[in-house]
């Protein structure tokens, strides 16, 4: 192996791989409900509004 190549990380386990997705998926949920609880959401229709206004001049 030249010096340029970088080394081949160890295989993760699959338990071990799904543990850091359960993870992740947990405090994904958590932030999203802080983000609830202190009014930091849209609801679906500002946001399909927003979406709309913006790419309106796109579709044209």
């Amino acid at each position: 192996m030249s010096g340029a190549e970088a080394p081949v990380p160890a295989e993760i386990p699959a338990g071990a791989r799904e543990d850091e997705d359960r993870e992740r998926f947990l405090a994904a949920i958590a932030e999203g409900l802080a983000d609830a609880d202190a009014g930091r959401v849209h609801s679906h229709t500002e946001v399909v509004a927003r979406i709309r206004a913006r790419f309106a001049a796109r579709s044209k």
